[in-house]
């Protein structure tokens, strides 16, 4: 086989492949090319590996290795964008629910036992607050009544009415859960009972906002119409 063929085999075989011919000693990892190496050592390195390990591994020295990482830190560096955030918020929402209904169904398991389905509610729960405080801490929820709801609407756009409904029904779901197991923990139903005030609070300010709102138009129509 010519140099030539050889280099054109290594450009079609998939990186994972071409690390297990590496570790198998079926291939010099020293003909490998520049982004070739270095898209092996992203891999090596996002399994644990260290630099040193990796070195060995791709027959080179330690200092390519870390120029290599500093290379791929680089090409990997996000720029703060709006559509970015939303994206990764969106993507968040989207996987607590998903762990928040396995959950509830692990809770609503006939099989499983008082305990475990107390265990699944909690942790059910806990999902459901820790997304609310990581929801309040990036603004997309406002962190004091004062805030209004509205502001959520702001952020969440068209989908945030449905956000905030699914929020309630998950409330609701993890106290069906408890009223079925006969368990509920203290500090369940104290969480529980805050999260609902603040969601009723929000609610309310955001019909008061509203209802100014309206106000002012119409005082603002009443004095164009006496303009005339």
């Amino acid at each position: 086989m010519t140099a030539e063929n050889s280099t054109q085999n290594l450009e079609e075989d998939p990186i994972l492949m071409l690390i297990q011919k590496i570790k198998d000693d079926l291939l010099d990892p020293r003909l490998l090319s520049k982004e070739q190496r270095r898209e092996c050592v992203e891999v090596l390195n996002g399994e644990g590996l260290t630099e040193v390990t990796i070195a060995q591994i791709l027959k080179v020295s330690t200092k390519t290795i870390y120029r290599d990482l500093l290379v791929i830190q680089e090409r990997n560096a996000l720029t703060p964008n709006i559509n970015l955030v939303k994206q990764i918020i969106g993507e968040l929402v989207r996987k607590a629910h998903i762990h928040h209904a396995y959950l509830m169904r692990l809770a609503r398991n006939r099989d499983a036992s008082p305990g475990e389905k107390a265990q699944a509610e909690f942790m059910a729960w806990r999902i459901l607050n820790e997304l609310v405080e990581r929801l309040e801490s990036t603004g997309y929820i406002p962190s004091s009544p004062k805030q209004i709801v509205g502001d959520l609407y702001h952020h969440l756009a068209d989908d945030s009415e449905r956000s905030l409904d699914e929020i309630k029904k998950m409330v609701i779901e993890i106290e069906a859960v408890s009223i079925e197991t006969g368990e509920k923990s203290l500090e369940v139903e104290e969480e529980l009972k805050n999260l609902k005030a603040k969601i009723t609070n929000a609610e309310i300010s955001y019909q008061a906002d509203k209802l100014s709102q309206k106000q002012k138009d119409l005082n603002q129509k009443k004095e164009e119409s006496d303009d005339k």
